[in-house]
C-alpha cells in the first residue's frame, strides 16, 4: 500500500489515536479496515504545531467545499472526530474512506475513495473554516 505524506497537528493526532483506542474494541469487522487505514496514515504523517499548519490544509473540524468530479456538484462538509459523527450530511467522520482521505489534503487536491455507491472522486475546492 502506498502512503501519502500528510500534515496533521499534534492535537489532532493525539485525539484521533485516543479515539481509535477507545473504539477498536467495539467496532464491527467492516470498520476495522478504516481504522487500520487511518492508523497507517497517522504513522506516516508529518506532525506540526497548530500555529505552523498552512491555511490550505484540511485539519480536524475544518469545513471544506468539495466538488464531486463525476456529477460536478459542490457540497460543504466538516471533518469530525469519531463519536462526533451525527449522521448529518454535512459531517464526515475521519474514520470513513472520504474522511481519512480529507485529513491533511490541500486545496486543489483530487481525492479518490470508495463509497457505498462505488468509487468516487472529489476535489477540495476551498477551506471555509480551519480551526
Amino acid at each position: 500500500m502506498s502512503h501519502r505524506q500528510i500534515l496533521v497537528t499534534e492535537r489532532d493526532r493525539v485525539t484521533i489515536e485516543k479515539r481509535i483506542g477507545l473504539i477498536t474494541g467495539g467496532v464491527n469487522q467492516d470498520s476495522w479496515e478504516s481504522v487500520r487505514h487511518l492508523h497507517d496514515e497517522l504513522d506516516g504523517a508529518t506532525v506540526v504545531g497548530e500555529n505552523q499548519m498552512p491555511e490550505d490544509v484540511v485539519t480536524m473540524n475544518s469545513s471544506v467545499v468539495l466538488l464531486d468530479m463525476d456529477t460536478e456538484s459542490e457540497r460543504l462538509c466538516t471533518l469530525v472526530y469519531p463519536g462526533y459523527f451525527s449522521g448529518a450530511p454535512d459531517r464526515v467522520s475521519v474514520l470513513t474512506p472520504l474522511g481519512t482521505s480529507l485529513l491533511g489534503a490541500r486545496i486543489g487536491a483530487e481525492i479518490e475513495y470508495e463509497s457505498s455507491k462505488g468509487p468516487r472522486r472529489v476535489q477540495v475546492m476551498d477551506i471555509v473554516y480551519q480551526p
